[in-house]
């Protein structure tokens, strides 16, 4: 089936920046992947043969998966992987500095033992 977008009105224009294949949010995952392997200037054939057999594997296994998944439920989902990361990231800063200040305090140890 055939969905055609929302005319711009008259005062809206596609400026050079903008691209007319920019898709909607309640567009599909399927359609963004068909795009990404069908259009010209898409990165995915600069990619190796190889390489390029291997993502469209993957890709199949995504449309599988997510194929009917909204772009907007994917931005949102996106987002809360985003926030969670950031919150792990600061917890991984936070064990580093205590390694760190243990590292001296052992290095001060054997200074004092005479072990190093």
């Amino acid at each position: 089936m055939i969905r055609f977008r929302p005319m711009l009105p008259w005062n809206v224009r596609l400026t050079d920046k903008a691209s007319a294949f920019e898709l909607t949010p309640e567009e599909h995952s399927r359609l963004l992947i068909d795009c990404y392997q069908t259009a010209k200037f898409s990165p995915f054939h600069q990619i190796r043969i190889n390489s390029r057999r291997n993502y469209i594997r993957v890709l199949r296994r995504v449309v599988a998966r997510h194929g009917d998944t909204t772009l907007d439920t994917i931005k949102e989902d996106m987002t809360v992987i985003k926030a969670r990361l950031t919150g792990i990231e600061f917890a991984m800063a936070g064990m580093n500095r205590s390694l760190d200040r243990a590292e001296l305090r052992l290095d001060r140890i054997e200074r004092r033992l005479g072990l190093s």
